[in-house]
């Protein structure tokens, strides 16, 4: 649970820096998974809203810990279009 808690830490300090405070418009609407830049902006989440905490962050450790075991959430992924980053933009965790 140790694990758990240090990424609910890291993303709670990451949408507190980048997200908090930023109107919808001005948010980004990518993650990084495994190195690759996802555009979500049309995605909706069957958990619901929770895609929105990894807004213009990298979501891999969260993406492993939930969906690494469900090969139905990576043919998602997969389908899902990539989005060009400027790598200044991605934040370092």
């Amino acid at each position: 649970h140790l694990g758990r808690i240090c990424t609910l830490r890291r993303l709670l300090g990451g949408l507190l820096m980048g997200g908090a405070g930023a109107s919808e418009a001005e948010r980004p609407k990518w993650t990084t998974i495994h190195g690759r830049h996802v555009d979500v902006s049309k995605f909706r989440h069957p958990g619901g809203n929770i895609i929105e905490l990894f807004y213009g962050m990298d979501s891999t450790s969260a993406f492993e810990q939930f969906h690494g075991h469900h090969k139905g959430a990576w043919k998602m992924l997969k389908a899902l279009p990539t989005k060009e980053v400027d790598p200044a933009d991605v934040p370092q965790q």
